[in-house]
């Protein structure tokens, strides 16, 4: 099964990886040195040193994430993209 999604989980690194640069990028040039952004503490952080509060609201946004698509994924109907269509 990770053959045929190796192919999907690049392009999606790619893309997540192009989009948070992007965030840096323009969060750092607006900003300034006047306010400092969730995106400039965490690469402050990984750059000069470690703190425990950037991976407490790493792990919050992760774990809003995870809970909003369980309770979507409760709620909606599962699709299989294999099955063969049953209304033809």
């Amino acid at each position: 099964m990770l053959p045929l999604i190796a192919p999907y989980l690049i392009t999606g690194f790619a893309l997540v990886s192009i989009i948070s640069v992007n965030e840096y990028l323009v969060a750092n040039m607006i900003s300034g040195f006047v306010v400092e952004t969730l995106h400039i503490k965490i690469f402050n952080n990984v750059r000069y040193g470690y703190s425990p509060v950037v991976a407490a609201a790493s792990m919050l946004f992760v774990g809003l994430t995870v809970t909003i698509l369980l309770i979507l994924s409760r709620i909606t109907a599962p699709v299989s993209l294999f099955a063969p269509n049953k209304d033809a």
